[in-house]
């Protein structure tokens, strides 16, 4: 056999394990997805979890020798690395946090090899200096939720997505600390970035007709509507409802995470008390005065917003002592950037789209076995805020 057909042959073999791989790939991916996509009501089962990271290591070395992997295999491992990141949030305890975590960061080096060379893109020494990969990652960890929102349409506003791409981009140089730290900044922001493409692009205020008729039938005493809300919050839970709603939009995004409940986490506070004392100060003194007092008396608009929030989730909230302290912020269906819990079908949720300032309210259902989203209102700025509490509370 010649030198020719000998390389012929080296490179169909090399062809064929490689469609094996991609092939291989797909199905571990598929089973990956299928045994953490599970209900998150229901547990995971151990036998599970540990076949999905067996399943996983056999994808990374498959990854390893390829240049990256096809959108579906992406998706599948991106929405099983959300799936593990959401059981983290709502709360998984001891070893089985510790189990989750570990796996939301494979998942995460996965996703990173699947991008490949995207994730690392190359130049040449003679090209000017590249950006920093960070550099929107470390933006949004050191912005407040009510800066980002002031942003929306300038030169600073930073999309979920920007945020994820800079996450993958910086994975090839952190260490595995810092991979543990940014698995779940990408996987929350790409649940994010998924609901607000369900949502649509906004860009227009409107109402559909579901939503006009409870924002219309109160219109004309609009005001008392909302103050009956504000004052679901003039009480001692409802001046810590207001307090921690404040500190979650005052406080850099880094410091705030995601919570189950309207109360900031133990880690949170201390990190706020430690090194962002004016925004603890301002906050106490806001709660102090009270819901009313600021929705009637003071003039800026994040407090007053706030007061509006606070008193939507103490009018939700059940009606044990506890429940500001330990029960679930709005029942669990606000899509604040701050918030995690379960979600159902067919209940009316209040998501906050940071970056473009605007609020929305919709609703999921399920149709011929198929998910729907179908948005109820859309609008911007505190108006908007107004009309979607209203629409929301009012359902």
């Amino acid at each position: 056999m010649s030198d020719s057909e000998s390389s012929q042959g080296a490179a169909s073999a090399g062809a064929s394990d490689a469609g094996e791989d991609v092939r291989g790939l797909r199905g571990l991916a598929e089973r990956v997805h299928r045994k953490l996509g599970i209900d998150e009501a229901s547990p995971l089962p151990v036998r599970d979890h540990r076949a999905a990271v067996e399943s996983l290591q056999r994808a990374h070395n498959i990854l390893v020798e390829l240049p990256g992997a096809d959108v579906e295999v992406r998706m599948l491992l991106l929405a099983s690395g959300i799936a593990a990141q959401r059981r983290v949030d709502l709360g998984a305890e001891g070893e089985e946090l510790e189990d989750l975590s570990t796996t939301a960061v494979l998942l995460f080096v996965v996703q990173v090899l699947c991008e490949g060379a995207a994730a690392t893109p190359a130049h040449d020494l003679d090209d000017p200096p590249q950006p920093d990969p960070r550099e929107p990652l470390e933006r949004w960890q050191a912005t407040s939720l009510w800066e980002a929102m002031q942003q929306a349409g300038g030169w600073g506003e930073l999309p979920p997505a920007s945020v994820c791409r800079a996450c993958l981009r910086s994975a090839p140089h952190s260490s595995l600390e810092e991979l543990a730290a940014l698995a779940p900044v990408y996987f929350r922001l790409s649940a994010a970035a998924m609901v607000q493409s369900l949502l649509g692009d906004g860009g227009r205020d409107f109402l559909t007709l579901s939503a006009m008729d409870v924002v219309s039938v109160v219109n004309s005493e609009r005001d008392k509507r909302l103050a009956a809300i504000v004052g679901a919050a003039e009480s001692e839970a409802g001046q810590m409802a207001l307090r921690d709603i404040l500190l979650s939009f005052l406080l850099p995004s880094g410091v705030v995470g995601v919570r189950r409940g309207v109360l900031l986490s133990r880690e949170s506070s201390s990190v706020a008390t430690q090194n962002h004392a004016a925004q603890m100060q301002l906050a106490h003194e806001v709660a102090m005065r009270g819901a009313e007092w600021t929705w009637t008396e003071d003039e800026e608009e994040l407090h007053r917003s706030c007061a509006l929030l606070a008193g939507a989730c103490v009018m939700m909230a059940s009606k044990g002592a506890d429940a500001i302290r330990k029960g679930t912020a709005f029942r669990g269906r606000a899509d604040l950037p701050f918030l995690e819990a379960r979600k159902r079908l067919d209940e009316r949720r209040l998501c906050l789209v940071a970056h473009r300032n605007e609020w929305v309210v919709y609703a999921c259902t399920r149709v011929r076995n198929q998910p729907k989203t179908n948005v109820l209102l859309r609008q911007s700025g505190f108006e908007g805020l107004c009309a979607a509490v209203l629409s929301f509370t009012g359902a």
